[in-house]
């Protein structure tokens, strides 16, 4: 009886059974490390396990620190003030040897100073520099009698003793005089210096005519003597003396002007004839003689040609200026009087030639 069964030496043989391989296991073998032990073999390798060629680790490696310094910050003014210790405390490091030759040429200033001061103590006690003379120059008001008087010098000073402050004192309670200076010149001479007070007018008071000076500091000076020849009014002969010595004549004052010497100009109408001489300029403040002054809003020049101008108060003091000079450039020589109280309708009169 055929079998169709074959026999097990002919028939093909069998593949061996190979389990798949569990990827999840291999992965996780790659974050666990295995627990059981490794038996090394003779070739280093670990058994139960392939040895592989071991692979560049692609982690990064974290960057180097650098130690940087922290940037310094820029300090305020007032931290750098405040920084600073206060000047009480800010002492100078003076070498010793500096600090020696400091204090050996102090003592030694200091020394020569107090023998020098002794020694003109001493003299001042002696006949040494004497005075022999004293030099005083006249001025216009304060002649060399009138000086004599004034300047006593005892006969027995010397320069290193004698009391200059006297002299100047008694000196300046002459209403002319403005300063005074005093030099020593050694070995035996006194010599000094007046500034006589200078004259801004001349003034006739009332209808006496009552005659006083008032200075360039606006200040009372003494009542002036004005000598008048035969059949001479007192206004021509204040006039011309005026002109002689270069300063103005003010006439027809009011007779309540009180002066005194010594003290300070305040009448108005006399301030107001100062503010137009000094409010005009030099060409026609030169050309002035004379002004008349009634009352604040009738203050008239008289040029030195004899020209009277009715110049009013002492407002618009450039534009009246104006005006007269352009009449007076217009009408050379033609014009005997100009009225500018009203700048703008001015009005004048003129001579026909």
């Amino acid at each position: 009886m055929s079998s169709n069964r074959k026999s097990p030496s002919s028939a093909s043989p069998r593949r061996p059974y190979k389990p798949k391989k569990d990827t999840s296991s291999k992965k996780s073998s790659i974050l666990k490390k295995d627990s059981t032990p490794r038996k090394s073999t003779s070739n280093g390798s670990l058994r139960g396990t392939k040895s592989k060629q071991s692979k560049p680790s692609l982690k990064k490696k974290p960057a180097e620190k650098l130690n940087l310094l922290p940037r310094p910050q820029k300090k305020s003014q007032d931290a750098k003030k405040s920084s600073r210790p206060p000047l009480s405390q800010q002492r100078t490091q003076i070498p010793k040897e500096g600090m020696k030759k400091f204090l050996t040429i102090l003592f030694s200033v200091i020394g020569l100073v107090a023998v020098g001061l002794v020694t003109i103590l001493i003299l001042s006690y002696t006949s040494a520099f004497k005075i022999e003379q004293v030099v005083v120059e006249p001025t216009e008001h304060l002649p060399q009698d009138e000086i004599d008087k004034i300047v006593v010098v005892d006969p027995n000073a010397t320069l290193l003793n004698v009391d200059t402050s006297k002299i100047v004192e008694e000196l300046m309670k002459n209403p002319w005089v403005e300063a005074v200076n005093i030099s020593k010149q050694f070995p035996d001479t006194l010599d000094i210096s007046v500034t006589e007070r200078k004259v801004f007018a001349l003034t006739l008071i009332g209808p006496e005519n009552a005659a006083w000076y008032i200075g360039a500091d606006f200040h009372w000076i003494e009542p002036a003597r004005i000598e008048t020849a035969k059949d001479e009014a007192v206004r021509e002969a204040a006039l011309q003396m005026a002109k002689d010595s270069g300063y103005y004549l003010i006439y027809d004052l009011s007779a309540n002007i009180n002066p005194e010497t010594g003290a300070a100009v305040d009448v108005p109408i006399l301030q107001d004839v100062r503010k137009i001489a000094d409010g005009l300029s030099d060409p026609l403040k030169s050309q002035i003689l004379a002004f008349s002054a009634p009352a604040r809003d009738s203050i008239s020049l008289r040029l030195q040609n004899g020209i009277e101008v009715a110049f009013g108060s002492a407002e618009d003091i450039s534009t009246k200026e104006k005006v007269i000079n352009a009449i007076l450039e217009k009408h050379e020589n033609q014009v005997t009087y100009i009225n500018v109280r009203n700048p703008n309708k001015p009005t004048y009169r003129k001579i026909d030639v």
